[in-house]
């Protein structure tokens, strides 16, 4: 059985990794995917009733091993909450630059989960903003593809194209109201 510290210091340590090269060339993906499996190592942990006074090797606890171990590495989290800041702010960046999330369902779901990252952390008018950008996007697409419907100089080409656009408007917009309603 892997305990919390081993399970724990392993997942820093692949941080670690992923940190070595330069910044441009870090997968901020997997650090996001890496921040949010600590947070959920801290969460299962937060339900044990282990003591926090054992001692961990030459320091007192593991968790004075952690706080020594932030005076060289800033941002080490130190609890769930802080690694699912961290988490946060790398999957942010990750939907915006990696190619992964062009795939519209792909995209979803990682919203998805950056918006529920943001109630758990109390983030509500982000989660919300989110929302509204998705909805503000959606209607000023669905309104350039009906122009183009209507428009009688437009040819066979751009009318399919604009079709297509509503059919994408319509399931982004189902998709966005599922991600409203978790």
């Amino acid at each position: 059985i892997v305990e919390f510290e081993t399970a724990l210091n392993l997942h820093l340590m692949a941080v670690r990794v992923q940190l070595l090269g330069a910044e441009e060339k870090q997968d901020v993906y997997k650090l996001g995917r890496l921040y949010l499996r600590i947070a959920w190592l801290f969460r299962e942990h937060a339900g044990n009733s282990v003591a926090a006074d054992v001692r961990y090797f030459n320091f007192l606890s593991h968790r004075a091993y952690l706080e020594k171990l932030q005076e060289i590495w800033t941002g080490l989290p130190l609890d769930e909450r802080q690694a699912m800041q961290v988490a946060l702010g790398y999957l942010q960046k990750a939907i915006s630059i990696d190619p992964r999330f062009n795939d519209t369902k792909v995209y979803f779901g990682m919203l998805a989960l950056i918006t529920d990252l943001m109630v758990r952390l109390d983030d509500l008018p982000g989660a919300y903003q989110i929302i509204r950008g998705i909805y503000r996007s959606a209607g000023d697409t669905r309104s350039k593809c009906q122009a183009i419907l209507r428009d009688p100089q437009a040819d066979h080409a751009e009318k399919k194209k604009a079709r297509l656009g509503l059919d994408k408007v319509a399931d982004t917009l189902r998709d966005a109201s599922e991600i409203r309603n978790t």
